[in-house]
């Protein structure tokens, strides 16, 4: 179906972005990249083991199709979801801005998107839990902190968005 839809987008030479977290064999990805002109890529952690407990997926695949993908040439653009307690570490986003700078010729953009817990609230109307309810958003501060730690890795494309909170006046120091 996303070939199908894809190849007809190309036809009428329209501009087509793909978004993948490439869990998938590179022979059934390598087909939609290709008609691909930016490829949207998310990269969640760069631990193996953590990847694979987390997201079902071996990380070796994700980042396997990711060099695949800068070996076509396709302009990347990296994303990161930061969710606290799983892939907002320091070490985290340090492993993965390497990877990039080492192995991701083609990338263009390194998005760090602040986790949101907007979600919620349709979770309650389907009648499940989620095991991040009630999480507090990160500060932009520590978006901006972690961005600095990718700068300090090389990439000068590095950008943070979504929704932050503010510091509390305990946070803050202040009263």
């Amino acid at each position: 179906f996303s070939l199908a839809i894809m190849e007809a987008l190309h036809r009428e030479g329209l501009h087509i972005a793909l978004d993948t977290s490439g869990g998938v064999s590179w022979s059934k990805l390598e087909p939609l990249v290709r008609l691909a002109d930016l490829i949207l890529y998310d990269i969640k952690m760069i631990d193996a083991e953590s990847h694979a407990g987390h997201t079902g997926v071996p990380l070796q695949m994700v980042l396997g199709n990711a060099c695949e993908i800068a070996k076509l040439g396709k302009p990347m653009w990296i994303r990161t979801p930061v969710i606290p307690g799983y892939t907002d570490g320091e070490e985290n986003i340090r492993g993965i801005a390497r990877f990039i700078k080492h192995n991701l010729p083609t990338t263009e953009r390194y998005d760090l998107l602040a986790f949101n817990n907007t979600c919620s609230a349709k979770y309650r109307r389907l009648g499940h839990q989620w095991p991040l309810e009630g999480l507090d958003l990160l500060t932009g501060e520590a978006m901006e902190s972690l961005a600095d730690i990718a700068r300090g890795e090389g990439l000068d494309f590095v950008h943070w968005s979504g929704m932050v909170r503010r510091k509390t006046p305990l946070e803050t120091g202040s009263s």
